[in-house]
């Protein structure tokens, strides 16, 4: 690891540094004692009295590198030294041991653990769906505000940031910037100031790593951090395979981008999870309204782990989860989702069932129509043969509209305009009510002797076999045509 000015001044706190630091950038090396005949290296810090770098009387102890210098109140020389080698081979050890683990395959969460020396405040490891991937340091620690705890104890429950805190992060826009640089955070929804660092993994934003601080954040802590999400990031790399297996949401959303490169290996990872290509799936999509719409996408993590057998994807902006029927009971299932809209105002659509991964497109399509076409009041599931009609009537108003009405519409639409008389809505109640005389004649508010008097009309003006089911559905269907 690569030390800066910044960190060995924090590091040599007790002796009061004053700083003068242009650059501090994580470069240094090593430490050594200047003398006259020393070779000056770009790479290392030197640390002497006053007297032997600056033409001053005095014995007060200096470090420099380049034209960065802090000043320290001591003349202990030695001691200085020897504490200064001390933080080299304090954080050399602790990165290069994480280094070392990451090779050995260690877990995030240990990764997290084995640093909390080095910061002494919480650490947290987000994806990029905000779910809380590992943390560490969070029991012991004593909060700034109420708020701070309460919003952290319940992200240490739940496993996700809360959505208000979630909406407030989200208005940053350093938040998904790719840079390796650590900056300070500190929002009234966060209850507790904090440093945090974007990760990035082969160009892809992986999360973030924060650290809850309520002291002064310096900015050798933000390059302590920054030496952290590096090893973060290099775990990500050494463990991409694995990452890999684990991200199943990954195989839906490559088959459905076409991306079919490898069928078996894809097949061969469901079924290690225990989907078969012969077990009933089915698309769930889900749509909302006010700022919850832009929200969902940050409860992704958190809708998957609603069923052992539930992947999230995005398709059209929207959130789409795949079941496995023969695994997730159902019920159960949609319960816990049900729950979730109460909570963020949403509501969704349901495909007819299918088992043949490599076409989902239908049964998402068919799912975003149930969507589309359902209630939109929250925490409504609408399966698609409920609103199969009126897709189908759309869709035939989109494509051949006046084409496909009866005859008969456009001759009793006329009549009625002409004579004043009620007979288009009166065949209309007529076939709603399946040609039952009292029901249509108590619809209508009409007397039973009335209601044969029109239909007997209607039957002089159109010609129309009634007792045909054909012709039935194409009147039934023209009326919900007009309607649209």
């Amino acid at each position: 690891m690569r030390l800066s000015m910044w960190i060995l001044a924090d590091w040599l706190k007790k002796y009061n540094p004053q700083v003068k630091i242009q650059e501090g950038r994580r470069t240094l090396r090593n430490i050594r004692l200047f003398s006259d005949g020393v070779r000056i290296e770009a790479l290392d810090a030197y640390i002497g009295s006053m007297r032997e770098f600056i033409d001053e009387d005095s014995d007060q102890i200096i470090c420099v590198q380049g034209h960065d210098m802090f000043y320290l109140e001591t003349e202990d020389m030695n001691e200085t030294f020897n504490e200064a080698l001390d933080a080299f081979d304090y954080y050399n050890s602790w990165s290069d041991d994480l280094h070392g683990k990451v090779r050995q395959g260690v877990s995030l969460q240990e990764l997290l653990e084995n640093s909390l020396a080095v910061f002494s405040h919480p650490l947290i490891l987000c994806d990029p769906g905000y779910l809380v991937i590992a943390q560490a340091g969070m029991e012991d620690f004593h909060y700034r505000s109420r708020q701070a705890e309460a919003n952290l104890k319940e992200m240490q429950k739940n496993g996700i940031m809360l959505l208000e805190t979630i909406l407030s992060i989200n208005n940053d826009p350093r938040i998904r910037v790719n840079s390796r640089e650590s900056y300070h955070m500190d929002y009234e929804a966060l209850g507790s100031p904090c440093i945090c660092r974007n990760l990035y993994g082969r160009n892809r934003h992986i999360g973030w790593l924060i650290c809850i601080y309520n002291g002064e954040v310096s900015p050798g802590l933000l390059q302590l951090l920054d030496e952290l999400g590096d090893i973060i990031e290099y775990w990500s790399d050494v463990n991409d395979e694995q990452q890999q297996l684990l991200s199943y949401d990954d195989i839906f959303q490559q088959i459905l981008s076409g991306e079919r490169l490898d069928p078996s290996k894809q097949l061969a990872m469901l079924r290690s999870i225990g989907w078969f290509p012969e077990d009933s799936k089915q698309i769930i999509a889900l749509d909302g309204k006010e700022s919850y719409t832009t929200a969902l996408r940050y409860f992704y993590r958190k809708l998957g782990r609603l069923g052992s057998s539930c992947f999230t994807i995005t398709i059209q902006d929207r959130t789409v989860l795949i079941i496995n029927r023969r695994l997730i009971l159902f019920e159960e299932f949609m319960a816990k989702l049900k729950d979730f809209m109460s909570q963020t105002n949403t509501f969704c659509g349901i495909s007819p069932e299918f088992t043949d991964v490599f076409d989902m497109e239908e049964p998402i399509s068919l799912a975003l129509s149930a969507v589309r076409y359902g209630p939109h009041t929250t925490a409504s599931a609408v399966f698609f043969d409920e609103c199969a009609l009126s897709c189908a009537v759309d869709f035939l108003h989109s494509h051949f509209s006046n084409a496909l009405i009866h005859p008969a519409l456009h001759i009793l639409k006329e009549y009625d305009g002409k004579n004043h008389t009620v007979l288009y809505e009166t065949l209309k109640e007529y076939l709603d009510c399946e040609r039952n005389y009292v029901r249509t004649a108590e619809k209508l508010f009409i007397h039973r002797n009335t209601l044969l008097y029109r239909l007997k009309r209607i039957q002089e003006l159109t010609n129309t076999d009634l007792d045909d089911a054909d012709v039935r559905l194409h009147i039934q269907l023209s009326y919900r045509l007009r309607s649209v």
